[in-house]
């Protein structure tokens, strides 16, 4: 009889998910994302980012924050409904090659390899912006988006809610990892290992630069993977891979394509069949415990 066929089982065995967590901004997306609509709309281009650094230099702020608040201040100087706006943006800002098929292939591949018994789930961990992610198709796609956001009153950002900084971001592949996704839940209460829904080698995160380097660490050194791609249109973007993997922040790096065959597709999926031989190992162990243990 086959570990994964009874049925009375099945429900008893819960750590049966596995959690691909994505950047955005250079991961699925070229460039950031507010460089692809939202500042041109504004009639700004990239020295945008050169004025964050210096007021960031000059108050010795944080970078992420003071984006959001500049961001903000040049948006209120137009009397619009922004979060409209905003999500309109979104839809538009382009992918990397394959992201479009990709969360549906890695589904369709994961039920495949495990005859539809094991779950997989997709989620965003972004600095970039909430409202903009999620009327993007990788918004739709994905089961949660983390990403940075503003408070609203009458559709216009009056404050930031929630600042996702690269020392942040990690917070929220525990979150993953304790089943604590509500922006409210406490993640800081004790949970035991045996508890937690997600363990950390079931999760692969995927990054593109220094930003995501605790995000990378975590994963890596609790048993998880992290991938770090960068943009075949930019060469040197390579480098920043190399250095990762050669500092053992990453087990692997590869071009930002998305497309079946690529090298990207293919290390992945070589993962996912990994962790679904070892779920399927703690599986049968989790079987035979019951039957010897609870005589």
């Amino acid at each position: 009889m086959s570990e994964l066929s009874p049925k009375t089982s099945e429900k008893a065995f819960k750590k049966r998910v596995i959690a691909l967590a994505y950047d955005f901004d250079g991961t699925l997306c070229p460039d950031a994302m507010q460089n692809h609509g939202l500042l041109p709309f504004l009639n700004l281009d990239t020295r945008f980012w050169t004025e964050v650094k210096e007021f960031r230099n000059q108050y010795r702020s944080v970078e992420i924050l003071t984006y959001m608040q500049l961001l903000m201040n040049y948006m209120n100087n137009y009397n619009i409904d922004w979060r409209s706006k905003l999500m309109e943006l979104g839809e538009s800002v382009p992918l990397f090659h394959g992201v479009q098929e990709w969360f549906d292939h890695i589904n369709q591949r994961v039920f495949e390899l495990s005859k539809g018994r094991i779950e997989v789930r997709h989620y965003i961990i972004s600095s970039g912006l909430e409202e903009m992610i999620t009327a993007n198709l990788v918004g739709k796609k994905a089961n949660r988006v983390f990403a940075s956001s503003y408070t609203w009153k009458d559709n216009a950002p009056f404050g930031v809610a929630r600042a996702i900084t690269d020392a942040s971001k990690p917070q929220y592949l525990f979150r993953i990892n304790k089943g604590r996704e509500d922006y409210l839940d406490d993640i800081n209460d004790h949970m035991p290992e045996d508890d937690r829904p997600i363990p950390f080698s079931h999760i692969i995160f995927f990054g593109d630069g220094e930003t995501d380097v605790p995000c990378m660490t975590v994963a890596t050194k609790n048993g998880g993977h992290a991938i770090a791609v960068y943009d075949p249109g930019k060469p040197a973007a390579v480098e920043k891979c190399k250095l990762l993997y050669r500092d053992k922040r990453v087990n692997f790096y590869a071009p930002a394509d998305y497309r079946k065959g690529s090298e990207l597709w293919a290390r992945t999926d070589i993962i996912l069949q990994k962790m679904i031989a070892d779920i399927r190992l703690e599986w049968a162990n989790h079987l035979f415990d019951a039957r010897v243990l609870d005589r």
